[in-house]
This record gives C-alpha cells, structure tokens and sequence, in this order.
C-alpha cells in the first residue's frame, strides 16, 4: 500500500524552498517550515502556503516526512535536537531524511538502536535562488540511500515528481559527491585556469570571460545532442601530436598538469571514436616530464 507522505521541513534555506515548492507542484503534501531563525520559516511558509512551526515537535507531529535542509554541518546538531526532543516511539513512525551530497544516512546515530528510518535524498542540481530554484529541479537527477523502509518511501517521492533516482551504496557518498563537483564548482576553476592563461595573453578579463563561456556553454550543448564521444574534437580527437607538443612546451607546471591530466581522460574517448588512428605518440608525449617551461613566466 502506498504510503502517505506529508513533509516537514527543518531548514528553510534555499534548497528547503526549492524542494517545497517543487513537491508542491506535484501535489505533494508539506507541513511547513522550522528553523532556528524566525524570519527565514516565516519567508519559507508565506512562500509555499505552508506552517511557520515555532517547536520542532509540532513539525514532527504533523509530518510523516522529516526533511532536513540545513547546512551539512548543522546535520548532527539538529538530529541531536530531534532525538532530545523528541521521544523515540513518536519517530518511530516517521521518515528523516537529510539532503546532503556528501553525508550518508550514516550520520544519523542511534537510528538502529531506536529503529528510526532514515536516509539521504541529493538532487544533482545547482540551486542559487529560493523562489525560481525549484524550477531546475525538474531535470535533475537525485541519488538517494539509506534503510529498506525509508528507500520505499524515496523511490515512491521520485515516482511521484518523475524525477531519475539513483540508488546508492552508503559507503558511496563521499566518491559520488566528488563526482557532481567535478562537473560544477571544478569547472569554474577550469574555466578560470583558461581565462588566465588568455588574459597573459593580452586579453581584457571580459573578452576572456565571454571566450571562454561561449566555448564551455557550446560543447555542453553539443555533449547533450550529440554525446560525449561524437562532441569531441580538438587536436587529440584529430590525432594532432605536433599541436599538443607546442601546448606542452607553452604552458607552466601547473597549467601542464591539468593539461595532461584532462588529455588522458579524452584519448580513450578518441579512440572510441577513430579505432583506426594510432594515438600512442600523443600518450607517450602526455606522460613525458622533459618540459622545464624555462622559456615561459609562472603565474603569480
């Protein structure tokens, strides 16, 4: 039988909001909002058409679903605050669930001993806004973990938005969130590793920043038409060994390394894509360590 859910939020900061207005929109029940600041549940309520709670216990009370939103470092202390204040059977009968990437259910001690159920549920989405947040949620994919019961009650809110859900190992977390930034925050410190190198070379940071932005934002365009494979190009992709050394030669140590790091991530990938090229004088030169940089200024 399905079960019922109606979610309390604990935490009513930009993903709170986000996920409220999101579950609503798919006619998911939300109790409302508790948090340690007056002013942000009061903005969080007003905004979904939700409760203010003052107690925790109230929240608790009228939720089948204990969402906490706060920071990753505020987790443990609002679950101490749930488990001093809360008398274990009246959890019994619910769900707490936290949204953190990095963080497992693990988190949540004693949960076994009391036999809580508990998990983690992480939309793999940039959320910077709390009004329009929600709106990016849509195409998001959410890894979740946790005990058997609570994942029956995760997979049952992913069926109910048609989001994607990924299940994953607890001991998985830490590995999966390293992934997701890689593809967001690390990306910013690529494209800026690119604007300063064109910045040495005469151009304005606004001209670097436009360079680089539209280059980023029409290779992820052609990576979601096209896939990975057939969006490549690029002198490795064609096999341009006599470009990659001049690369080599110009960059300093640190440039060099994440040349040569990203580089061996993208030539099998290019041999995917031409099985008939011989790519293993571009491996030989990406593994060499001859290149002093002796000509070139480092970076300040």
């Amino acid at each position: 039988m399905e079960k019922q859910i109606k979610i309390g939020f604990i935490g009513s900061g930009k993903v709170g909001c986000s996920l409220g207005l999101y579950f609503l929109y798919h006619h998911i029940q939300v109790s409302g909002y508790y948090s340690k600041t007056k002013a942000s549940s009061e903005f969080a309520a007003k905004l979904t058409q939700t409760n203010d709670y003052d107690q925790i216990n109230q929240l608790v009370e009228e939720s089948t679903v204990i969402l906490i939103t706060v920071t990753d470092d505020q987790i443990k202390t609002v679950w101490k605050q749930l488990l001093d204040q809360i008398e274990p059977n009246k959890l019994k009968d619910k769900y707490v669930f936290h949204c953190s990437g990095i963080h497992s259910s693990m988190i949540f001690s004693e949960n076994e001993r009391n036999q809580l159920q508990v998990g983690s549920l992480h939309p793999i989405c940039a959320i910077s806004d709390k009004k329009l947040g929600y709106k990016n949620l849509q195409q998001a994919i959410f890894s979740f973990e946790g005990t058997t019961q609570a994942k029956y009650v995760l997979e049952e809110l992913l069926r109910k938005t048609k989001n994607v859900g990924v299940e994953l190992e607890t001991n998985q977390k830490a590995r999966y969130h390293a992934a997701t930034v890689f593809s967001s925050n690390l990306m910013i410190g690529l494209l800026k590793e690119s604007m300063d190198i064109l910045i040495d070379c005469g151009f304005t940071k606004q001209q670097a920043e436009t360079a680089v932005v539209s280059l980023a934002v029409g290779n992820l365009k052609n990576i979601e038409v096209q896939g990975l494979e057939d969006a490549l190009t690029g002198p490795i992709e064609r096999n341009d060994d006599q470009t990659i050394q001049l690369h080599l030669e110009a960059l300093v140590q640190q440039e060099r390394l994440v040349y040569q790091s990203l580089s061996n991530k993208i030539i099998p990938i290019a041999e995917r894509k031409h099985p008939d090229r011989d790519y293993s004088k571009i491996k030989e030169m990406l593994q060499n360590e001859k290149y002093d940089n002796d000509n070139v200024s480092a970076k300040n």
